[in-house]
C-alpha cells in the first residue's frame, strides 16, 4: 500500500475514535483497521494491566479467549519485550531466528512470516503494545512500520482520553448522588443569574413542577423575591449571606423555609456563581 494511503487509514481511525465507549471496541475498530491497511493476516493489541502484565483486549486472526488464557509478561514474548524496550520491534523470517520464533504470541498462526510490535505510548510511558503478524505480500515495509509506530502514540492519548472521560462520569455520579441524598434544597446559579444545577429536593420544597438548567433565577423564582434577591445580592457582593428565616405562601400551605447563600469561587478566587441552600422549617 502506498505512503499517501497509509495517511488516509490513520486518518479515518483518528476520525473514528472519539465514537468508541470501551477500551475493547477502540482497540477493535484501530486494529481492524492498521491489519486492512498494511495486509496482516493476524494481529493483537495489549495493555498494561495491574499486575505488570499484559492484557490483550483485541485480536484478528485468533481467538481472543484463548489468547486472554496465556501469560504476557514484560521482557517475555514480542509484546512483553517490545513493552519492555518501548521501541518498535520488527522480525523477519523468525523460523530462521529461535530467539524471536519462540517468543511469538499469536501461536494460533501455522507459518509465521513476519511480525512488527509497536509500543502504545502516552506522555513518554509505554501503556501496551500492538502486535501485527505476516504481511500477505512477504515482509511488512518500512512505512507499515510507520503506521503502527504512529498509531501506536495515537491510541495511548485515546485510551488516556477514554479514561479520563470515565473518571469524569464517575465523578459527576458521585456528585450527583450526594446532591440528591442533601435534606436541604440546593440551587446553584452562574455570575449571569442563569441556573447551573438543582436537586429534586429544592423544586419539592418550593412546589415547583422541575428547575431546569439555563432557567433565570428572578422567573424561577417570582413568587419567591426575597430567595431571587438573596442569590443577586450574594453575586454582587460575593459575600456570603448566613442563616435567615423567611415564611412563605405555597399552593394550601404556609412554610418557614430557612436559607443561606455562599459565593462559589474557583482555585484562583474569581467568582463562579452563588449557592443557595434552604431547609423547611415548618415543624420545627
Amino acid at each position: 500500500m502506498a505512503q499517501g494511503d497509509h495517511f488516509q487509514i490513520l486518518d479515518l481511525i483518528v476520525r473514528d475514535l472519539h465514537l468508541m465507549e470501551s477500551q475493547e471496541d477502540l482497540a477493535s475498530l484501530a486494529l481492524m483497521q492498521t491489519a486492512r491497511a498494511i495486509s496482516a493476516e493476524s494481529g493483537a493489541i495489549f495493555l498494561l494491566n495491574d499486575d505488570g502484565g499484559l492484557f490483550p483486549i483485541a485480536c484478528i486472526g485468533t481467538d481472543l479467549e484463548s489468547l486472554r488464557r496465556k501469560d504476557f509478561r514484560i521482557g517475555s514474548g514480542i509484546a512483553g519485550l517490545t513493552e519492555q524496550s518501548g521501541r518498535l520491534l520488527t522480525v523477519h523470517d523468525p523460523k530462521n531466528d529461535p530467539e524471536y520464533f519462540n517468543a511469538i504470541d499469536l501461536k494460533s498462526q501455522h507459518d509465521f512470516r513476519s511480525v512488527i510490535a509497536a509500543p502504545i505510548v502516552s506522555r513518554g510511558t509505554t501503556k501496551g503494545v500492538i502486535e501485527l503478524v505476516n504481511n500477505c505480500s512477504g515482509r511488512f515495509s518500512p512505512e507499515d512500520c510507520r503506521l503502527a509506530t504512529v498509531l501506536g502514540c495515537v491510541l495511548g492519548e485515546a485510551f488516556d482520553k477514554l479514561d479520563l472521560f470515565k473518571e469524569l462520569e464517575k465523578s459527576e455520579a458521585l456528585n450527583t448522588a450526594i446532591i440528591e441524598s442533601l435534606n436541604a434544597g440546593l440551587i446553584v446559579v452562574a455570575p449571569d443569574t442563569t441556573v447551573i444545577l438543582a436537586n429534586s429536593r429544592a423544586s419539592s420544597i418550593l412546589s415547583l413542577a422541575s428547575i431546569p438548567r439555563s432557567a433565570n433565577i428572578h422567573t424561577l423564582l417570582a413568587d419567591y423575591a426575597t430567595l431571587a434577591d438573596t442569590v443577586k445580592r450574594v453575586l454582587l457582593s460575593w459575600e456570603m449571606i448566613s442563616r435567615q428565616e423567611i415564611s412563605i405562601d405555597l399552593p394550601g400551605a404556609s412554610r418557614r423555609i430557612g436559607y443561606s447563600c455562599v459565593p462559589v469561587r474557583a482555585k484562583d478566587k474569581s467568582l463562579l456563581g452563588a449557592a443557595l441552600l434552604f431547609q423547611d422549617i415548618s415543624k420545627f
